[in-house]
């Protein structure tokens, strides 16, 4: 490990050339060419996320990560999984034979991936799950993340206090960015700002919804354009601390 990260530490130097890092704005920038570089030459690589964790860390940026096991294990067109959850039995997973395959290679490479905190996602909108459906996430973690959170686990998050409500009305936001990576199937990158094109209560629609919380009376469906020049609805909580939600104002003094 010790000399991968020499290793990755020269990658950086080389792609930071020229670039002033002493501002945020030269380390995203440097960042971001690190992101570029593991898209080109890390991709289905198991130690892609290592080496963007490394590099977030050297040069003081928000890390990004990519769902790299699911990258590297391919997905059979005849794969079905369904996930739902009993209030008695908790989660239920049901697969066919080829779902069944496809879960335990997935596990397989998550469990041989180089450190903690990796992770595969499973979306409910896409194979191989099927049908009306939760989605998944598994993480990677050591043995001291069981000594420390899983034992209190639930009692923990009771504990946590609400987001503070935020003085802010749907209609009058014009742009959202999203400060943090989401490990999501929505193709939007950290900090930058996109503008929103429609918005619309949520009223029970099947669309990518980040929940904070159990009363949902806060969460908007927001249409923005993502990197793809797709058009994107996603549920977002006007109180989440996670999003920035940008009025006319805001987004003004960009311009200034």
């Amino acid at each position: 490990m010790e000399q991968k990260q020499k290793n990755w530490d020269k990658v950086i130097e080389e792609l930071a050339s020229g670039i002033d890092l002493t501002h945020t704005e030269g380390r995203e920038t440097a960042y971001q060419r690190c992101i570029a570089y593991a898209e080109t030459h890390l991709a289905r690589d198991r130690w892609c996320n290592a080496f963007l964790a490394h590099a977030a860390d050297k040069l003081g940026a928000a890390q990004v990560s990519r769902d790299v096991v699911r990258e590297i294990v391919p997905i059979s067109e005849a794969a079905a999984i369904h996930i739902a959850t009993d209030p008695q039995e908790g989660p239920v997973i049901t697969a066919n034979r080829e779902g069944l395959k496809y879960l335990s290679e997935l596990f397989r490479v998550l469990a041989e991936s180089p450190g903690p905190t990796e992770h595969a996602q499973m979306f409910w909108d896409e194979a191989p799950l099927a049908g009306e459906t939760y989605g998944m996430v598994v993480y990677l973690e050591d043995d001291e993340w069981f000594e420390r959170f899983a034992l209190d686990y639930y009692s923990s998050l009771e504990d946590e206090p609400e987001p503070a409500r935020r003085e802010l009305s749907a209609e009058g936001v014009v742009a959202i960015q999203f400060p943090a990576s989401h490990a999501s199937s929505l193709n939007v990158k950290p900090s930058k700002i996109y503008l929103v094109r429609e918005t619309v209560k949520r009223c029970g629609d099947e669309v990518w919804t980040k929940l904070i919380k159990d009363d949902d009376s806060r969460v908007w469906i927001f249409t923005i354009k993502d990197d793809q020049g797709m058009e994107q609805r996603v549920g977002l909580d006007l109180d989440d601390p996670e999003i920035n939600f940008l009025t006319r104002e805001e987004l003004d003094q960009f311009l200034q």
